[in-house]
């Protein structure tokens, strides 16, 4: 079996496929080695995965009155 890099389209497909499902970098570096002939450290999966994972962080408003006063008008009232 042709060992492949997490940089291969096929192998890169197939970890996004995995990541999409919920799984850890630890159970989708197993599988790579045992069923896919992967010869790279787990620290590559390790990272490729982080990258995948990485999200923009949650955005809030901020609020420009005190607590307990009327609410400001919308926009759309105006």
């Amino acid at each position: 079996m042709a060992r492949r890099s997490v940089k291969s389209s096929a192998g890169r497909a197939w970890i996004e496929t995995q990541v999409s499902l919920g799984r850890n970098a630890v159970s989708i570096y197993q599988d790579l080695v045992e069923g896919h002939g992967f010869a790279h450290q787990y620290n590559s999966v390790k990272r490729f995965v982080r990258t995948l994972k990485a999200r923009a962080p949650e955005r809030f408003d901020v609020l420009e009155f005190l607590p307990g006063s009327s609410l400001p008008p919308s926009p759309r009232c105006a």
